[in-house]
């Protein structure tokens, strides 16, 4: 999936800027892209066991698996009465603000970038650092952060992604005299450090979602842990044009007279709380706001907690 994310980004930016075409041509080359996987797929796949491989064990046949069902009702009321539903919802609603720096890169980010560094700014390759950061984390960093307490680095990892827009809160001209060579850097910035947040909290949400529910209800508590990304992306979407017509319009109004945004940047023009700075500071703040309580609340969000789950049931 970050693969694919890094390479939507530089293709972006390969349509914009080196073969200068149209914005639509990018919707182009997605369904180009999706009608070609799904034809390698459709050839690539054709029988249920290539899917498992030759060494695996015979699935259980379905005739010797009894299922308990229950009505769905029943099993929704059954659900609402656990207190570690309630604990999982707190927690969700506190690390709302960190689910929504992610859905900052692309519904705030872009706009922001286009206006502070110019109309050629490179937002694709500016979005495929997080990726290209995942893999690479992914791969060098899981190992060691499975040795840490699960709840401790899902919040501190989330305290990192949400330190991650502060550098765009700074003056800007602390990082460079040129403005969009300053703002190309806070950007790097602030992505790198969202990138290690991520890789250090996103994976501790499933696993302390998997350790607080109750056994047999694993499943349903695993997807409700998505809630947090669900609402940022609403949250942010419903909200994104008025922060950015606030904070970072494309035009601004001095004295009368309509000037882009980054002449009044660069002209020192805009006292702070009108200036995109502001807006990220004001965000970066209720992202940590979240984490902060939710560290307090520790003792209560991980009552029950049985860390040892996944590997009593062979899931570890």
């Amino acid at each position: 999936m970050n693969i694919g994310a890094a390479a939507a980004g530089f293709s972006i930016d390969i349509i914009r800027k080196a073969l200068h075409l149209p914005n639509v041509h990018i919707f182009t080359l997605g369904v180009i892209t999706a009608i070609l996987c799904l034809v390698i797929g459709t050839l690539m796949v054709k029988r249920e066991e290539q899917l498992v491989s030759p060494d695996a064990e015979p699935e259980i046949h379905k005739e010797e698996v009894k299922v308990q069902s229950k009505p769905p009702l029943q099993a929704v009321r059954e659900v609402i009465r656990e207190p570690t539903l309630w604990r999982l919802l707190v927690l969700v609603a506190l690390i709302l603000g960190v689910r929504a720096v992610y859905a900052y890169l692309y519904l705030l980010m872009p706009k922001y970038w286009l206006r502070t560094i110019g109309p050629d700014a490179a937002i694709g390759t500016l979005n495929a650092i997080n990726p290209i950061g995942i893999v690479i984390g992914l791969i060098l960093f899981i190992p060691i952060t499975n040795k840490f307490n699960v709840f401790k680095m899902l919040i501190y990892g989330a305290m990192i992604s949400a330190f991650s827009l502060f550098p765009l809160a700074l003056p800007w001209d602390l990082f460079s005299n040129d403005i969009a060579r300053a703002h190309y850097l806070m950007a790097f910035v602030c992505m790198v450090i969202v990138t290690i947040g991520e890789v250090s909290w996103s994976p501790k949400l499933y696993e302390y979602t998997a350790a607080i529910a109750p056994k047999g209800q694993e499943g349903i508590y695993l997807g409700l842990s998505l809630i947090p990304w669900f609402l940022a992306k609403t949250l942010v979407s419903a909200f994104s044009g008025h922060l950015l017509e606030f904070w970072s319009p494309e035009k601004v109004n001095l004295h009368g007279e309509l000037v882009p945004l980054q002449k009044a940047l660069v002209e020192h023009q805009l006292p702070y709380w009108h200036t995109p700075a502001a807006m990220w500071l004001v965000l970066g703040l209720y992202a940590l706001a979240g984490c902060i309580i939710a560290l307090f609340l520790r003792g209560w969000l991980t009552r029950g907690a049985d860390w040892r789950k996944k590997k009593d049931d062979g899931k570890g």
